[in-house]
């Protein structure tokens, strides 16, 4: 069963860093901060159903966004993690969720009710300011992921998907299988198995049991592409710096 954590502050190793960023703007958010300890595969939201929380992935979260069209194959969209939150139609006025997310990875989630949350937020112009820049940085992602795909190769969507998941848990070892990582980048897992062992060769990974250690990060991030640059900058840009 999941643990729940009614918490004051937030742990530095357990922070999320757009809901730090919102809190130097509204520190009343602080009382209806809740950890919730969830397991992997855990359903955050159901498609179709209303949104009743905002949710917070930490260090030791990842959550994903599934989209199953008519007909076809559930798949990975868009995964969240440290930088970002869940709920965001909520925030725009959409009060049911589009589409199913669930918990990839097991860890802490922090909780806020979209009510308490609009009603601190309400008056806050810098705060607004915050979320549609994570508005418009979430739109930015599903574009520059259209162009990875379209004109990348699978190695480079490979490390710029290590880089991203370095940055979201401030570690330099990745908990995740090579399936996992195949699903992520939409890529088959042989495809997967082959550039890993190209990139443990140039000594750039080591690679155990469900666990990818990164031993050179500078040289991971020229194995990737531009893409990784332009999404780091435009989060910068749009949620840190946003005033």
């Amino acid at each position: 069963m999941s643990a729940l954590r009614k918490h004051h502050a937030l742990e530095p190793a357990q922070h999320n860093r757009l809901l730090q960023r919102l809190l130097r703007e509204c520190p009343s958010l602080e009382p209806w901060l809740v950890h919730h300890d969830g397991a992997a595969g855990s359903e955050l939201y159901r498609e179709a159903a209303a949104i009743s929380e905002f949710c917070f992935p930490t260090h030791s979260s990842l959550a994903c966004i599934v989209v199953r069209p008519h007909g076809g194959e559930a798949a990975v969209v868009q995964t969240v993690g440290n930088e970002g939150m869940l709920g965001l139609p909520a925030w725009l006025g959409i009060p049911r969720s589009p589409d199913k997310v669930v918990q990839w990875t097991s860890g802490t989630v922090i909780r806020v009710p979209v009510r308490a949350f609009k009603d601190a937020l309400e008056h806050n112009q810098h705060a607004h300011h915050v979320l549609n820049g994570y508005a418009m940085y979430r739109l930015r992602l599903s574009a520059l992921a259209c162009l990875c795909i379209a004109h990348h190769s699978m190695q480079q969507r490979l490390c710029r998907w290590l880089l991203t998941s370095m940055d979201r848990s401030g570690f330099s070892e990745v908990i995740l299988t090579q399936a996992m990582l195949a699903h992520m980048i939409h890529a088959r897992r042989q495809s997967v198995t082959e550039v890993m062992a190209k990139l443990q060769r140039a000594g750039v990974i080591s690679q155990g049991r469900n666990r990818i250690q990164v031993l050179d990060r500078n040289k991971l991030e020229s194995f990737s592409c531009g893409c990784y640059q332009t999404a780091s900058a435009s989060y910068d840009r749009l949620v840190l710096k946003a005033v």
